[in-house]
């Protein structure tokens, strides 16, 4: 995330309209991207977060100028409410602290309710940015059945930093790979302990959908659900209605033998796949999850990177 004012006058075609898939025309995107600049408010483009958000928000509206502009209204709306920057700032390894006091740089105080409320979010490993694809795109990896708080806010808090890591862990490690940042990361899913009585409710089903599919549009390349059981259909039917049809088409049922199963095990290397939760196809020698450990990591590290 930018920590001020973003200058779109100077940035190239490629940095508005980034390395994934286009939409329509890349003349009519960069167009699009134009009339959604000029619609919005001086104070709403300074607080914009990076300089693709406009494009993504094109893309999901399927190139309706007018309702992407709302949209990001929307959304800046909810980082501001929901203290998006504070949250991404409240969680420092303890080494740049160090180093920033070593330097006699001015340090930044650590923010003690949040990153308080981070360390119990995080220490199931229910939200966790665990390793990557063949083209580096970032592993975000999900499990209900360990959750450990009541606090739906912070849950949804502990959900909003996870997406951030994860997208900036995927622009890190996919240029290395490919040589171009990517924008969108992947979700594996482990429903191996699933049951009916300790789903989510459907409201808090409805907002993580929420802010997957609406503050973080064009975040997700795919969703791999693992270990899906007969019981949770019925979940799903539940929420299905929620779920947009481009999202729809991105999540893949990885039974044994399916195609979907072939597809989630085509994304990655030999070794990428090992280093998943062993849930999920790991190996049992992979990584247990640490959250100190995984708390202390630079911003665009993976677990796995430890």
């Amino acid at each position: 995330a930018s920590e001020g004012p973003l200058d779109f006058k100077t940035p190239s075609n490629a940095e508005l309209l980034g390395n994934e898939k286009n939409l329509l025309d890349a003349d009519v995107e960069l167009e699009g991207v134009r009339k959604i600049l000029e619609m919005l408010k001086e104070d709403e483009i300074d607080l914009i977060p990076d300089l693709r958000m406009p494009i993504r928000h094109l893309r999901a509206q399927k190139g309706n100028v007018s309702k992407a502009a709302d949209s990001i209204r929307d959304t800046l709306k909810w980082r501001t409410e929901f203290q998006i920057q504070r949250l991404l700032k409240c969680v420092r390894p303890k080494q740049a602290a160090t180093t920033e006091a070593a330097k006699g740089e001015e340090q930044v105080e650590d923010d003690v309710e949040f990153r308080t409320m981070m360390e119990a979010e995080s220490e199931t490993g229910k939200n966790q940015v665990r390793n990557y694809t063949k083209e580096g795109r970032a592993v975000l990896f999900l499990d209900n059945s360990r959750n450990n708080t009541k606090n739906d806010v912070h849950n949804m808090r502990a959900l909003a930093w996870n997406i951030e890591k994860a997208v900036a862990c995927t622009r890190r490690k996919s240029k290395e790979i490919t040589g171009k940042a990517l924008d969108k990361y992947c979700i594996v899913i482990d429903f191996s302990a699933f049951s009916l009585r300790a789903a989510p409710s459907l409201s808090v089903s409805k907002e993580t959908l929420t802010i997957l599919q609406e503050r973080y549009p064009e975040r997700i390349y795919r969703i791999f659900l693992i270990h899906v059981p007969m019981s949770f259909r019925i979940f799903w039917n539940l929420v299905k209605p929620f779920i947009d049809p481009v999202t729809k088409e991105k999540v893949c049922f990885c039974t044994p033998g399916s195609n979907d199963m072939k597809r989630y095990r085509d994304e990655f290397t030999e070794e990428g796949f090992a280093q998943l939760e062993a849930c999920c196809g790991g190996n049992e020698s992979a990584k247990d999850f640490n959250a100190e450990a995984y708390l202390e990591l630079p911003f665009d590290a993976a677990y796995v990177e430890i």
